[in-house]
């Protein structure tokens, strides 16, 4: 039997460079002794052992790399984890070429040997869907572990009880909200507002990414808020201890506000999604009847696709649209949409200008102009 191993491996090594470990992995489906049945072939052949191996780059045998990955994975207050392996098709394809019946293939092994050392050491629970921390091992190039978090939210429910205190933060005067050098490329700047505070002074305090905030309500400027207060959403895509993020929101981060609860939600148990009634009235030329049909139709239920900065898009839906009232050039109508839609671009309208850049297409021979837009309500629909 072991003559047979041998031969096999004989073979195996005058294709490849391979180390030990992946000599026995490819001989063998027992991840507990690869190492072993490796070094046992070597020795009895008599050849060389090679300093690199061309599939798994040495990483069983690398203590250090691995002991930087256990190292950055304690940083993190988590419980399950998954795991991937990336390398290129063409050591991919090395591997399937080399791989006996009865081996194991280049990923499953690392995998299996990568996720018994996590489990053994640090005592996590390994789960391929839906776990908190996701580790990829990068085999391209020099080998690398990255390590990305399931994004944590927070549920804020927030009231401002002095009417000079300031929910949203000013744009950014150098880039007016796009996002820039200047303001780190969160487009808000730093100022007295509860929105700064989130976006700048809690990252900070948590070693964190800045979070996306997702608003329920539209704050008017110098409007109170009582009694059970308004809730905003914080989605956080790096943070190292989830759990105890929402204990350090202090109870009064700005003068004005107070933070009434703050606690960790699940994305499922998250309305993300928010309906906002909008009253528009325009200014149009060259408009009639037909094509206030064809708008009505060809916008109910409608997605659109809304581009950011750094190619991020999103995809908004628009409900219905209603025509109230059209008397000459002066058109009113209601838009029922998701919120965060640009309904100045939507128009293909400069704000307070006129533009000749008309999107959608049904307006592209006019004008338009935009006199008003009110919001009538805005409330929370179900996470779609």
């Amino acid at each position: 039997m072991f003559k047979t191993l041998q031969r096999k491996a004989k073979a195996i090594i005058q294709k490849q460079p391979i180390c030990p470990w992946c000599l026995g992995r490819l001989l063998s489906n027992d991840p507990t002794h690869f190492e072993e049945i490796g070094n046992s072939i070597y020795n009895s052949i008599g050849m060389k052992i090679p300093s690199d191996c061309v599939l798994c780059k040495r990483i069983p045998q690398k203590p250090s790399i691995i002991q930087e990955l256990l190292d950055d994975l304690s940083l993190y207050n988590f419980k399950t984890f998954s795991l991937g392996i990336i390398t290129d098709q063409l050591t991919l394809r090395i591997d399937e070429d080399l791989l006996l019946k009865g081996g194991t293939s280049l990923k499953r092994g690392l995998s299996l040997f990568l996720i018994k050392k996590i489990e053994k050491d640090l005592a996590k629970i390994y789960r391929p869907y839906n776990s908190e921390i996701i580790i990829m091992l990068n085999l391209k190039g020099d080998p690398h572990f990255n390590i990305s978090m399931k994004p944590t939210i927070i549920s804020i429910n927030y009231a401002k009880y002095d009417k000079l205190a300031n929910i949203r933060a000013a744009p950014c005067n150098k880039c007016n909200g796009l996002g820039c050098k200047s303001c780190n490329f969160i487009g808000k700047i730093h100022d007295m507002s509860l929105e700064s505070y989130l976006l700048y002074d809690f990252p900070f305090q948590l070693n964190s990414s800045i979070p996306r905030i997702t608003w329920t309500t539209k704050e008017y400027e110098n409007s109170g808020i009582y009694g059970k207060g308004k809730i905003l959403y914080l989605e956080i895509n790096k943070i190292f201890d989830p759990i105890k993020a929402p204990l350090l929101i202090p109870s009064e981060p700005i003068k004005g506000i107070h933070i009434l609860c703050s606690k960790k939600v699940n994305k499922k148990d998250v309305e993300r999604s928010f309906v906002q009634t909008l009253e528009i009235t325009i200014l149009i030329k060259h408009i009639n009847e037909s094509i206030i049909k064809k708008i009505e139709k060809e916008f109910r239920n409608k997605d659109l696709v809304i581009k950011g900065i750094a190619g991020k898009q999103w995809t908004k839906r628009i409900y219905w649209v209603k025509f109230l009232k059209v008397e000459k050039r002066k058109i009113i109508f209601r838009i029922k949409c998701d919120s965060g839609i640009n309904i100045y671009s939507w128009l293909g309208a400069d704000k307070s200008m006129t533009s000749k850049h008309i999107f959608p297409k049904l307006f592209e021979d006019s004008k338009i102009k935009i006199l008003n837009i009110d919001l009538l309500d805005q409330d929370a629909g179900p996470l779609r």
